[in-house]
């Protein structure tokens, strides 16, 4: 590498250091654990989040309608599973991620 990429390549660890710890700030795992454990569980209310969002798909089908589909994608409680399972592979929990697991294939 020459003098002006090594200048550049150090200018650039510099400034996402400088983001990390200005901008972003420290990081609460145990608050985000939390969260993402009590919306990713198997519940009622999840459940029946779930049907109302089929719901609202097979209507968006019925109505040959993509902007309806993309609509029940958006609200479906789908993605707290996701989020979960993500961070409990970051985090290397693997009860968590068993968990997940679960949620996701319901």
């Amino acid at each position: 590498m020459d003098e002006d990429t090594k200048g550049l390549v150090a200018h650039g660890a510099l400034l996402i250091r400088h983001f990390k710890a200005k901008l972003i700030g420290p990081v609460d795992n145990e608050r985000i654990e939390k969260r993402l454990t009590t919306n990713s569980r198997m519940t009622l209310g999840y459940l029946l989040m779930l049907q109302a969002v089929c719901m609202i798909a097979l209507l968006g089908l019925l109505m040959n309608s993509s902007a309806v589909i993309v609509g029940a994608m958006l609200i479906s409680p789908l993605m707290d599973p996701i989020h979960g399972a993500a961070f409990a592979i970051a985090t290397m929990n693997r009860t968590e991620n068993i968990r997940n697991a679960r949620g996701m294939r319901h």
